[in-house]
């Protein structure tokens, strides 16, 4: 069996914006506001750990963990060293362009 022959389900994200300008003043004016909604992991999907590559863990056929995921990566600001963003985070933004 070669190196490193399981690898991890990766990291699952869907990030998603929405945004509306409303001009002031006349239409053809270069000053409007825009109002804009941002939401990072919007379907706050788990981020798992790799499967298990240590084969002196035994077989699941022999009540082993070897080949399974048995974890989720763990943020890093809880002290790991994996997930960058382990939750859903929203933010609302407004900027005026004069």
């Amino acid at each position: 069996m070669k190196r490193n022959f399981f690898s991890g389900p990766g990291f699952n994200y869907t990030d998603m914006t929405l945004y509306k300008n409303f001009p002031l003043g006349k239409a053809d004016s270069p000053r409007y506001i825009e109002l804009r909604l941002e939401a990072f992991n919007v379907f706050n999907h788990a981020n798992f750990a790799p499967p298990d590559g240590n084969l002196s863990d035994g077989l699941p056929s022999q009540g082993g963990t070897f080949g399974q995921i048995t974890s989720v990566v763990v943020p890093v600001q809880d002290g790991g060293n994996g997930d960058p963003q382990p939750g859903r985070a929203v933010q609302l933004a407004g900027k005026f362009y004069f």
